[in-house]
């Protein structure tokens, strides 16, 4: 599985403070897909996110999959708890 911020040639835009639209939106749906969703779909939800992020700053991002199986997180309690924790620290 390849995953990049954009497409080829192309630039990738970010916030100084939140970080770039790619890495925000690939953690927002981490978070809220990876005990119910496969790597690959998940993927292409940061696709539609990054798309739609800001209009402003038009962005796309491009993944590959030459998996041959869909790959799954397992989620902990523990990966819960310290997701928590860093989202506190974050703000």
């Amino acid at each position: 599985l390849g995953v990049h911020a954009t497409v080829a040639n192309a630039s990738s835009y970010r916030s100084t403070e939140a970080g770039s639209f790619f890495i925000q939106n690939l953690c927002k749906v981490l978070k809220k897909y990876a005990e119910k969703e496969p790597l690959s779909r998940m993927c292409l939800r940061v696709t539609n996110e990054v798309v739609e992020f800001n209009h402003r700053y038009p962005s796309i991002s491009e993944f590959t999959n030459v998996l041959t199986k869909e790959f799954w997180f397992q989620v902990t309690k523990e990966s819960k708890e310290m997701s928590q924790e860093l989202d506190k620290e974050l703000g």
